[in-house]
């Protein structure tokens, strides 16, 4: 098993450190670790995906899924005075509705 190379620099594990360290293309990294693409790919495959991403620290790139499937599910709030005691209860209450 080769070591992690995270070729940007930053330190992030990617899909292509843990298709490296599980000796699997990084297309099947990334069916393995999606539960809707799981099935395409054998259990053995699967399992030694999922350890190598555990055993690297593999973390999904929030950012980068968000571009790819065009959701971010972030919220904005634009509040004219965050110190105005209004707007407090009414971002919590936005808060608390997202997160249920």
């Amino acid at each position: 098993m080769s070591k992690p190379s995270t070729a940007r620099g930053n330190g992030r594990i990617t899909i292509r450190d843990v298709a490296l360290h599980a000796a699997v293309n990084p297309s099947t990294v990334s069916r393995a670790l999606n539960p809707s693409t799981r099935h395409l790919i054998g259990d053995e495959v699967v399992r030694r995906v999922m350890a190598s991403a555990k055993a690297l620290g593999y973390r999904q790139n929030k950012l980068a899924a968000a571009l790819r499937g065009g959701q971010s599910h972030v919220i904005g709030v634009c509040l004219p005075d965050i110190e105005n005691p209004v707007f407090p209860p009414i971002v919590r209450g936005i808060e608390e509705q997202m997160s249920a």
